[in-house]
């Protein structure tokens, strides 16, 4: 996970077993470049680019995971 994302980093989308086991994570494993980051208070949602479709997904930061690095396996 991400704390404090920063507009130009790439990123990779991950989401929990839970999420990918009920079909609510069409996204997963994509990798994108973050372009806007909202401030609080409450959830911290990102602007995130997805290079493979060209398309724009706003994600909680949560579900952000730094390009390079694995997620922790679930």
């Amino acid at each position: 996970m991400i704390w404090q994302p920063k507009a130009g980093q790439f990123v990779t989308l991950h989401y929990g077993r839970r999420a990918r086991e009920a079909g609510l994570a069409p996204y997963e494993g994509e990798r994108g470049k973050v372009l806007r980051v909202g401030r609080g208070p409450g959830p911290i949602n990102v602007q995130v680019l997805l290079l493979g479709l060209s398309k724009f997904v706003t994600v909680p930061r949560g579900n952000l995971v730094a390009e390079g690095r694995r997620p922790d396996a679930a």
